[in-house]
């Protein structure tokens, strides 16, 4: 909840010159020009940049890029948190959490994970703090100095370029957590695809649609480049994959397999708000998806719309299946 008299907005140039003179007068090193990359990272759409405001003043801010580029995240196309700075005389009331809930919610809507990392001297007390409270762990990588993995023994100084790295699942409900997926997910994938296909399906679909659809011997190539291609989660709970579900850029939902043991279990329902997210932070108008006979009750109870009755090909067998479609909410990132 944000604290009375705080307001949380986008930030615009023309808050500059308050925040680099409250910094100043507190020793921090933060002259006007040193927000002008921010800026032009803002106008180009690689950067958002939240501002606290309390009774009208700026007080803090942080920055949040939907792609880490540096440290153990760099190649995990994760969003991450950076530079978060609230002036002292404003800390412990409530904004630094204000501002990390909104960053958090921005992030939910780019990936299942958001990152961020924080510098070990004290001086980054207070947000270490903030992190492990907010549900943040370290990622497992040890400490990295000047963007370089730091390993046993090395030497270092304890300066703003030793910094441990944390993160943290936004997409996690009733035991069960989102991530994205992972080259190595593959062959569970691909055992939870076929045995869901052939026991789920059972009712709607003959052995011979089953083998058709879900074989013994799959696609791999097929498999391997639309998973790595598409916006691809995989959601997990007591310690095994439950689920998993693919988008693709235009909006089309390619694929949504529960486990057989874990149907009605919410799972399906939290990879699809997942890939809604997505497509909301990525400004798509709607979604859209060739459904089972099977799954098209659980589409329509997502809110999705029938738009014909198809009749598809599957390793030479016709299956019946139906193109539906989800009209979604206009894109909002700005918070008043």
């Amino acid at each position: 909840m944000i604290p009375k008299s705080c307001t949380l907005r986008r930030m615009e140039r023309t808050d500059v010159p308050a925040l680099a003179q409250g910094f100043a007068a507190q020793g921090w090193n933060r002259p006007a020009s040193y927000f002008d990359g921010y800026f032009d990272d803002q106008d180009a759409g690689t950067r958002q940049l939240l501002l606290a405001e309390y009774e009208g003043a700026p007080v803090g801010y942080l920055t949040l890029i939907p792609q880490a580029h540096e440290g153990p995240f760099a190649a995990a196309g994760l969003p991450e948190i950076t530079d978060f700075n609230v002036l002292e005389a404003f800390q412990k009331h409530g904004i630094g959490s204000a501002l990390m809930e909104e960053a958090e919610q921005m992030a939910r809507r780019l990936a299942p994970i958001v990152t961020l990392g924080v510098g070990l001297h004290s001086g980054y007390g207070p947000a270490q703090r903030l992190y492990i409270k907010r549900g943040y762990l370290p990622d497992g990588s040890g400490v990295w100095y000047q963007d370089r993995q730091l390993h046993s023994h090395a030497e270092c100084g304890n300066v703003d370029d030793l910094v441990l790295y944390l993160s943290k699942p936004l997409w996690v409900r009733d035991g069960i957590r989102l991530r994205p997926y992972q080259p190595e997910d593959l062959p569970a994938v691909l055992a939870l695809f076929r045995e869901t296909v052939h026991r789920v399906a059972s009712r709607d679909y003959t052995p011979e649609q089953r083998e058709a659809w879900a074989p013994a011997q799959p696609d791999l190539p097929r498999w391997e480049d639309s998973l790595s291609a598409h916006y691809s989660l995989i959601a997990e709970a007591e310690g095994r994959i439950v689920g998993f579900a693919d988008l693709d850029s235009s909006g089309y939902l390619d694929r949504l397999y529960i486990a057989a043991d874990f149907q009605g279990r919410g799972a399906a329902s939290l990879l699809t708000d997942g890939l809604e997210a997505r497509a909301v932070g990525l400004g798509l108008s709607s979604l859209r998806t060739d459904a089972s006979i099977t799954a098209r009750p659980f589409f329509e109870k997502q809110g999705y719309r029938l738009l014909r009755e198809q009749r598809v090909e599957r390793n030479g067998i016709s299956l019946t299946n139906y193109a539906m479609e989800k009209a979604l909410p206009g894109q909002h990132i700005e918070t008043n």
